[in-house]
C-alpha cells in the first residue's frame, strides 16, 4: 500500500509486519524503491538489540505476584504449550508476555516477519546501497509498551492467552488488507484495536505520528527522491499520518498499485 507526497520526492509505503507468504513488492512499489536514494524506517530495526531489563519487572516484582491468578494460569499454560519454560516467563511484565507469546505462535504457523515489508525492504535497502533515514530511535515502541497502562496490558495478555486464534485471525487479516490495498479494512483494525487498548493506541499511533511529523516533513522537502516504509496502522484513521502532512500543508495520496 503506497501514498505519495504529490509535488515532492516522498513516498510513503505502508508496512504490514509479518505474513504467511512474501507479500508482494513487485511493479509500482518495486519501481519507487529501486529509484529511490533514501529509504526511511520508523527506527534501525535490523542493528537494535533490545536489552532483556526492558521486558522485565524491576527486581522483587513477578508475573505471578502482579497479576490475577486466573490470567497468569492461562498465561503459563500458553507459554508451556509452545516449548517455554516458567522461569523465562515470570520476570516479564504483562505487555512482554502477551508480545512474547503471540511471536512464538505465530513463529510456529510460519507467519513471519521474513514475509513482512519491513524486512523486505530493508534486505532490498541494504543490498542496493540506499541512504538510511530513521524516525525515532531503536526500541522505542518497546519503550512505549512499557509504559502502557497496567489494565490494558493485562487485556492484551489476556487476549493472547485466552482467545489466541483470534489474535492470529487479525494478523493474517491485516496482511490480507495490505494486499488487497484495503483501507477501510485496516481502518477497521485501528478501531478494534482502540476499542480494546485506548490509551496504549494513542501513545504507539497517534503521539508518535504527532512526534514524527517533522521528519517526514524534512524527508519531503529534500531533493533526493526518498521512500519511508511505516506500520500500516499509522496510515488510517482520524490520526493518521496523510491527515496530519494536510495539516502542516502537503498532499499526501493514496495510490493504487496495479495487482
Amino acid at each position: 500500500m503506497l501514498w505519495r507526497i504529490a509535488d515532492g520526492n516522498l513516498w510513503i509505503l505502508a508496512s504490514v509486519h509479518r505474513a504467511g507468504a512474501r507479500l508482494d513488492l513487485k511493479g509500482q512499489i518495486e519501481n519507487v524503491l529501486k529509484n529511490a536514494d533514501i529509504v526511511g524506517f520508523e527506527c534501525n530495526f535490523r542493528e537494535y538489540v533490545p536489552p532483556p531489563a526492558i521486558f522485565r519487572f524491576k527486581e522483587g516484582r513477578t508475573l505471578p505476584l502482579e497479576i490475577p491468578t486466573s490470567l497468569y494460569s492461562a498465561a503459563a499454560a500458553a507459554w508451556t504449550q509452545r516449548n517455554g519454560q516458567l522461569g523465562d516467563l515470570d520476570p516479564l511484565q504483562p505487555w512482554a508476555a502477551a508480545l512474547q507469546i503471540m511471536n512464538k505462535e505465530l513463529d510456529s504457523r510460519g507467519i513471519l516477519a521474513y514475509n513482512g515489508v519491513d524486512h523486505q525492504v530493508a534486505t532490498f535497502a541494504h543490498k542496493h546501497s540506499k541512504i538510511p533515514y530513521f524516525l525515532e530511535e531503536g526500541g522505542n515502541a518497546l519503550k512505549i509498551w512499557a509504559r502502557t497502562f497496567r489494565e490494558e496490558q493485562l487485556v492484551g495478555l489476556k487476549l493472547v492467552a485466552e482467545r489466541i486464534e483470534e489474535s492470529v485471525l487479525r494478523v493474517n487479516a491485516m496482511a490480507d488488507c495490505w494486499s488487497n490495498q484495503d483501507v477501510a479494512g485496516l481502518e477497521a483494525h485501528l478501531e478494534q484495536w482502540r476499542a480494546l487498548q485506548p490509551s496504549t493506541a494513542i501513545m504507539l499511533i497517534d503521539q508518535r505520528n504527532e512526534a514524527w511529523l517533522p521528519r517526514i516533513v524534512n524527508l519531503s522537502r529534500r531533493s533526493k527522491s526518498s521512500v519511508l516504509v511505516v506500520g500500516a496502522l499509522h496510515m488510517v484513521g482520524e490520526k493518521a499520518l496523510p491527515k496530519l502532512l494536510k495539516g502542516a500543508g502537503l498532499r499526501c495520496e493514496f495510490i493504487i498499485t496495479p495487482n
